[in-house]
């Protein structure tokens, strides 16, 4: 049969297509909710059959070799894809491989240092400190996007605030005008924390546009509602994408659940100074930053900041309850000391470690050959860069170690400002360190009583402390 008779024979239905060349090799692997619709996208059928000229040039190099379509029908596009991803993972089809090589997946990204911050899409990431970063998203950044501005009344466009007066959004309700001084930016914030409370939550977001669907369709928009509905669709869809990539982390770490809820952990300092700890959480594929927790440490060492961090996670199991898998910053010894710990508290729980790899019991940190070494209960895995599992692992480790050094290097500043504070009153560099031994904290020195300095010092110095905070 002729390619073009076979492309007009396949169903509309949902399941799996494959492009096969002369030789019967397997070119490319892909999931259709309707087969007839997705296949015939690719083509132009005047005079002849011809590769669709929209699509990149690899896809229609692709395209040219095909010779033989085959496919296979599946019970839902949840099937297919699951079946898409099996059959990619075993056959590794020549052009799927190259496809997604050429991907860069984009973030959302939100820029809080302006004064009415927008969300924005971006490809790659920046060392901006005041940047958000939420993804990165294989599939539906734009529908989540667009959605977000569907929803909250937020500014709609970057030129809009520049422009200094309202336009069409605001008369229909869709921004708030921050142009015209029509929102103060406390009020204009309260509704940004929505927003970014429906892109880490994508269930919120999705019975949101369930509710909007209904009363458009209520209204007789029906076309309106049918764009929700597709947008419904396409952030489903990534969330049916993200099970299935968790589903293959727990097969090939032995985990015992599916990591939706995951804690990272890291600590940081500097030659064993204002030493702190950071955990983040990554939840349903998306970092949850406001439940992000940092904590300030007292122990020198990285081996006892880690259990001061994971002990003081570990007291507040009663009100904030564990999650799926713990990722910790460090090697096979700091493993261990996690499952002790959860051991001690009674709690069961999965536990990884990812750390650099050592060459002469150094780490490894030349810039292109440092390489990641995972350990869990009992492997230890050493995946090449491009495997999208190690990555999964090395971004939620990345954004621990972020925020940890982001903590560190605040503490520092303050320290440092805290510390000239102190010298520029008279008080002595071995003094200073008297107390902050003995303090543990300058806002512990700070808060203390005159009494208390005057019994770790002196009654000359508590005076100039105690006399210093009267007057502010």
């Amino acid at each position: 049969m002729e390619l073009i008779e076979q492309i007009r024979a396949l169903p509309d239905s949902v399941g799996i297509y494959k492009y096969i060349d002369k030789s019967g090799n397997l070119l490319y692997v892909g999931k259709a909710k309707s087969l007839k619709k997705r296949v015939k996208s690719y083509w132009r059928f005047r005079s002849g059959l011809t590769p669709n000229p929209n699509l990149n040039s690899r896809t229609i190099k692709m395209l040219l070799e095909v010779k033989t379509i085959e496919y296979i029908l599946t019970s839902s596009e949840d099937e297919a894809l699951i079946e898409e991803q099996r059959l990619i993972k075993t056959l590794k089809p020549k052009y799927n491989i190259l496809l997604r090589d050429d991907k860069s997946y984009p973030y959302i990204m939100l820029d809080t240092s302006k004064d009415f911050p927008r969300f924005e899409l971006a490809r790659e990431k920046s060392l901006n400190r005041y940047i958000l970063y939420y993804g990165a998203f294989p599939k539906g950044a734009r529908a989540i996007l667009d959605s977000i501005y569907e929803l909250y009344p937020l500014v709609q466009r970057g030129a809009c605030i520049k422009e200094k007066r309202a336009c069409l959004f605001y008369q229909i309700g869709r921004c708030l005008a921050p142009c015209e001084a029509k929102v103060s930016r406390e009020d204009y914030f309260k509704v940004l924390n929505q927003a970014k409370e429906a892109i880490e939550n994508i269930d919120v977001l999705i019975e949101k546009l369930n509710f909007k669907m209904k009363r458009l369709a209520f209204e007789e928009r029906f076309e309106d509602a049918i764009l929700i509905r597709d947008r419904i669709a396409q952030i489903s869809d990534l969330k049916v994408e993200r099970r299935v990539e968790l589903e293959d982390i727990k097969e090939l770490f032995g985990l015992n659940r599916t990591p939706y809820i995951v804690e990272a952990f890291d600590n940081s300092h500097l030659m064993g100074e204002s030493p702190v700890g950071a955990m983040v959480v990554f939840e349903n594929g998306v970092f949850q930053k406001s439940k992000y927790k940092r904590y300030s440490l007292k122990s020198r060492s990285e081996y006892y900041q880690m259990k001061e961090l994971l002990k003081r996670r570990l007291k507040r199991l009663d009100k904030i309850s564990p999650p799926n898998l713990w990722i910790i910053d460090g090697g096979e010894t700091l493993l261990n000391l996690a499952y002790e710990l959860s051991f001690e508290y009674q709690l069961d729980i999965d536990i990884i470690a990812i750390a650099k790899e050592k060459r002469d019991d150094r780490v490894n940190r030349s810039k292109g050959s440092t390489a990641d070494i995972i350990y869990t209960k009992s492997k230890t895995f050493q995946l090449p860069p491009t495997d999208k599992r190690l990555q999964w692992v090395q971004k939620i480790r990345d954004e621990a170690h972020r925020f940890a050094l982001s903590y560190h290097k605040d503490k520092k500043i303050r320290a440092s400002m805290d510390h000239s504070f102190l010298r520029n009153r008279g008080i002595g560099v071995a003094t200073i360190k008297r107390l902050l031994d003995y303090f543990g904290t300058f806002e512990a020195i700070k808060s203390a009583s005159f009494e208390e300095i005057s019994v770790v010092s002196s009654k000359k110095v508590a005076k100039i402390l105690k006399t210093e905070n009267v007057e502010k």
